[in-house]
């Protein structure tokens, strides 16, 4: 990533001012605290001062703070940190803060998706409908529109070109075995996948290797 940053600096850097200026623009003129904001904030704040994960009491600071598990910790550890570095409820220090975080998420999902599609991305699908026939009593015609095609079309063709190395997992589940043997025997659709995929031969890797050395003679004869 860093070698891709130098090597298009300008670019990055355009992006980046650019991304920022449009931050700042909401953050000076549409800065907006929700009350969930303010939750979270009320979490942090009773963490950082009394040590105790909890919410006052209807507000009131008389009242003991009741511990609560409404929210994970997470975000409220965040608020915690900017608070103590900034004053107890300085929400513009926790926008700012929330900004270049944001930034740099962006540049992490960027790297994520360059991995993705280059050549040493790799897939692993599992694959095991626990209810094949949930969508049956639906309009088929609006289920089909539903899925994601051109998603879909991509990944095969990933697949087809070898842009990716890929593995499907069949993960057996009650209905699976039952559209098979006719009852929901997850045991012996373990056995028949195991079968299936060579782990019984005393050495499936090579099994593999002999299977694939056949497909590909077969293929040459064909053409």
């Amino acid at each position: 990533m860093l070698s891709l940053i130098r090597e298009h600096r300008w670019s990055f850097l355009g992006t980046t001012l650019a991304a920022l200026v449009l931050r700042l623009f909401f953050f000076v003129y549409f800065p907006a605290v929700t009350d969930d904001s303010r939750v979270y904030a009320d979490l942090a704040t009773n963490w950082l001062q009394h040590g105790i994960y909890g919410q006052m009491q209807g507000g009131n600071p008389e009242l003991p703070i009741l511990p609560t598990d409404a929210r994970l910790p997470g975000y409220p550890a965040f608020l915690a940190g900017i608070f103590w570095l900034f004053g107890a409820g300085n929400f513009r220090a926790v926008m700012l803060a929330q900004i270049m975080v944001d930034l740099a998420t962006c540049l992490i999902v960027a790297d994520l998706a360059r991995r993705t599609v280059s050549e040493r991305a790799a897939k692993i699908t599992f694959s095991g409908d626990p209810e094949p026939g949930l969508l049956d009593d639906l309009d088929h015609a609006r289920v089909a529109a539903s899925r994601q095609r051109e998603l879909v079309q991509t990944s095969l063709q990933q697949h087809v070109e070898e842009k990716v190395a890929w593995s499907l997992i069949g993960a057996p589940t009650e209905a699976w075995a039952k559209a098979i043997f006719g009852e929901p025997d997850i045991e012996r659709l373990w056995k028949a996948i195991e079968h299936a995929v060579r782990l019984d031969e005393p050495d499936p890797a090579g099994a593999w290797r002999e299977h694939v050395s056949a497909l590909i003679e077969r293929a040459r004869l064909l053409n």
